[in-house]
């Protein structure tokens, strides 16, 4: 099976158990179609480049799986229409475990913003 990340950015209206339960429906069909899910990690809520769907501010929001690529078809379709969910995207990871690792390295340190790790994924 093949290492993925999935980047949501949530409709900030939400609540966070309301998000949390956008993310639990994506992790549930990682799960019920033979993968697995790794790590799941809230970034919390930014503020957008720019306006989406009229939005100013959103809610962050990465999944690290392992699963076949029908998955991923999947995932891509459901956030597609999914009214909550405002961007999607997935990401093909050479290295599971090394990308979580990442993560928590930028996740822990305020001053490492989400562009470094933005710009850590032109590479791929």
């Amino acid at each position: 099976m093949q290492g993925y990340e999935f980047f949501l950015i949530i409709d900030n209206s939400l609540s966070d158990e309301e998000a949390a339960d956008v993310v639990k429906k994506y992790q549930e069909i990682v799960t019920e179609n033979g993968g697995t899910v790794t790590s799941s990690k809230l970034w919390g809520r930014r503020k957008l480049a720019y306006l989406v769907n009229k939005k100013q501010f959103a809610i962050y929001y990465i999944i690290y799986f392992s699963a076949p690529s029908t998955v991923l078809a999947l995932l891509k379709d459901k956030a597609a229409f999914d009214e909550f969910v405002l961007r999607s995207l997935p990401i093909k990871c050479d290295d599971l475990e090394k990308e979580i690792t990442f993560l928590q390295t930028i996740s822990e340190d305020p001053k490492i913003n989400v562009n470094l790790y933005l710009d850590s994924k032109k590479g791929n």
